[in-house]
């Protein structure tokens, strides 16, 4: 690919409709030990492998507010690229979820989610679950979580729409080595709750090198597999990501 010659298209919002798939948001969460509002900006370049192979620019702002026993915390990434080779990328979601802080280690958690995922045959999916989140280690962070969510699917290019109930299972690993460097891993277990033939898993690991109390290095390694995945789709996506992490606290 001539990627002298590409032309690149990237749009970033804060506030996307709550209306767009289950991804990873762990490695997304922000702290917040007081109450307030906390927003993060990320943004990468990536190197992508499977049913897509380019290169695009990557912009998510994610954000928390806190009062009390209460959270709301939002979540967005929008990523395009069109190249001369007439291959793209084009993809997004938004995620908002609302926690109940049952236990300083025991949280119940509601979100709703969407997305659209070109490479993917995603024309939208959309859901809406809830579920409890369990710490089992801290300061480090050590946790679990299982949810029940409703999911719909509408194909690209047909009339085909899927709505099926999906059980999501996690555990997440936050390490922090010194005050400069920590890593996360997540890894999920997402099958249809009446045939666990079908299912996804889904892997995060993040590697983080900090430079000032607002900015850091980020280097991620992103897997996901589909057993039943849709036409002549791979089963598998693998992504690569090396960028920054700026957070703006108030």
């Amino acid at each position: 690919m001539d990627y002298n010659r590409s032309k690149v298209i990237f749009i970033c919002f804060l506030f996307m409709s709550s209306l767009f798939a289950q991804v990873n948001i762990e490695k997304d969460r922000i702290s917040a030990d007081k109450d307030g509002f906390n927003v993060k900006i990320n943004s990468s370049l990536s190197i992508i492998s499977g049913n897509s192979e380019l290169i695009s620019f990557n912009l998510a702002p994610t954000g928390i507010w806190k009062m009390k026993r209460y959270q709301l915390f939002f979540l967005n990434d929008y990523e395009r690229i069109v190249s001369d080779e007439h291959s793209f990328v084009n993809k997004g979601f938004s995620h908002i979820r609302h926690t109940y802080i049952i236990r300083p280690n025991i949280k119940y958690e509601l979100f709703t989610q969407a997305e659209f995922n070109k490479a993917r045959l995603l024309d939208r999916r959309t859901l809406i679950g809830s579920g409890f989140r369990y710490v089992l280690k801290a300061p480090d962070g050590l946790a679990v979580g299982l949810s029940y969510m409703l999911e719909n699917e509408k194909i690209s290019d047909t009339e085909e729409v899927y709505s099926r109930g999906r059980l999501s299972s996690y555990l997440h690993l936050l390490k922090k080595k010194n005050d400069l460097f920590n890593f996360e891993n997540t890894i999920y277990y997402q099958p249809v709750w009446n045939n666990f033939s079908n299912f996804r898993i889904i892997y995060e690991g993040e590697y983080k090198i900090k430079i000032s109390n607002s900015f850091s290095l980020l280097s991620k390694l992103m897997f996901r597999y589909d057993s039943k995945p849709y036409g002549d789709l791979l089963n598998y996506d693998l992504e690569f990501k090396q960028g920054f992490e700026w957070v703006l606290k108030r």
